[in-house]
C-alpha cells in the first residue's frame, strides 16, 4: 500500500470515528435525560409513600385507602428498575464514547496528512502536463465555482438571519409600544410618538433594512444562482418603516397594523431563508461529492 493510500485509509477511519462519536453524543444526551426523568419519578413516589406513613396509615385503615399505597409502591419499583436500566446503559455508552474520543485524537492529523500528500501528487501530475493536467485544471475550476456559490448562499443566509433577528426586535418593540399606548391613553394623553419603544423599533428597522439592502445587491448581482429566492416582495422595506414607524403612530390601531405588516415580512424572510438553506445544502453536497471524486481520481492516477 502506497503512502497516499495509507493516508486515505486513516482519513476515512477518522471520518467514521467522528460520525460514530456524534451519534454517541446524541444517544448519551437521550439516555441522560431518560435517567433523570426516572430519577425524579423515584423521588416523587418515595416522597408520597413517606407522606402516607404514621397517622396517615391509621386514617387509611379506617377509611379503606390501602390501594393508593400499593399503586405507589408498584410505580416506585418500576421507576427504580427503569432508572437503573438507563443508568447502566449510560455508563456503558460513556465507556464507548471515551474510546472513540481517544481514537479520534490519535487520528486527528489524518485529514491534514492526506491533504498534504494528495496536493503533492497533484503537483507532480500537473508538472507532467498533457491531457491529465488539463482535466485537473478543469475540475479545479468547477470546484472553485461551486465553492463560490456556496459562499454566496452562506452570506445570503447570514444576512437574512441578521435581518430576521432585527425584525423580531421590531415586532417586540411594537408590541411593547402598543401596551404602553393603551396605558398612556388611559392615563391622560402622553405623546405616543416619543415613546422609547417606537424609537427602538425604528432603530431595529433601520438595521433590518441595511441587511436586506445588502441582500438585494447580492440578488441582483447573482440572479443566476439566487433567482428563485425571494425575501420580500421587492425588498424595499423603507416604505413600510418610514410610514409605519417615523411619523404615523398617533393611533394605537396604526401600531397594531404595523405589527401585522412586520410579521408578514418576517414570514417572507423565513421562507427565503428556508429556500436559501435548501439550495446551500444541495450545493455543498454536490461540491463535497465532486471534491471526493477528484481526490480518488488523483489518488489512483499514475504518476
Amino acid at each position: 500500500m502506497s503512502e497516499l493510500a495509507a493516508a486515505a485509509a486513516r482519513r476515512a477511519r477518522f471520518v467514521e470515528v467522528c460520525e460514530r462519536l456524534d451519534e454517541a453524543e446524541r444517544e448519551h444526551e437521550r439516555l441522560r435525560l431518560l435517567a433523570e426523568r426516572w430519577r425524579r419519578e423515584v423521588g416523587v413516589c418515595a416522597e408520597r409513600l413517606d407522606a402516607q406513613r404514621g397517622v396517615f396509615a391509621l386514617l387509611r385503615g379506617l377509611f379503606g385507602n390501602g390501594g393508593d399505597r400499593a399503586d405507589l409502591e408498584r410505580r416506585l419499583a418500576e421507576a427504580r428498575e427503569r432508572h437503573d436500566d438507563a443508568d447502566g446503559s449510560l455508563a456503558e455508552l460513556e465507556r464507548q464514547r471515551d474510546a472513540l474520543r481517544r481514537e479520534r485524537d490519535e487520528l486527528a492529523d489524518a485529514p491534514a496528512t492526506y491533504a498534504e500528500l494528495l496536493a503533492d501528487k497533484e503537483r507532480r501530475l500537473r508538472a507532467a502536463g498533457g491531457d491529465l493536467a488539463r482535466r485537473l485544471d478543469e475540475s479545479a475550476e468547477r470546484l472553485l465555482a461551486l465553492d463560490e456559490e456556496c459562499e454566496l448562499l452562506a452570506r445570503v443566509v447570514r444576512l437574512a438571519r441578521d435581518a430576521e433577528g432585527e425584525l423580531m426586535l421590531v415586532k417586540q418593540c411594537l408590541q411593547l409600544a402598543s401596551s404602553a399606548a393603551h396605558v398612556d391613553v388611559m392615563g391622560g394623553g402622553v405623546s405616543l410618538v416619543s415613546t422609547p419603544q417606537l424609537r427602538d423599533a425604528e432603530r431595529h428597522a433601520d438595521a433590518a433594512r441595511r441587511h436586506l439592502e445588502q441582500l438585494e445587491g447580492d440578488l441582483e448581482r447573482h440572479a443566476a444562482v439566487l433567482g428563485r429566492i425571494r425575501f420580500t416582495d421587492d425588498l424595499q422595506l423603507s416604505r413600510l418603516f418610514r410610514c409605519g414607524l417615523s411619523i404615523d403612530f398617533g393611533l394605537i390601531q396604526r401600531i397594531v397594523a404595523s405589527s401585522h405588516e412586520v410579521v408578514e415580512v418576517i414570514d417572507r424572510v423565513r421562507q427565503g431563508i428556508w429556500e436559501a438553506e435548501k439550495q446551500l445544502k444541495r450545493l455543498q453536497t454536490t461540491a463535497c461529492a465532486a471534491r471526493d471524486e477528484r481526490a480518488v481520481w488523483i489518488e489512483h492516477a499514475d504518476g
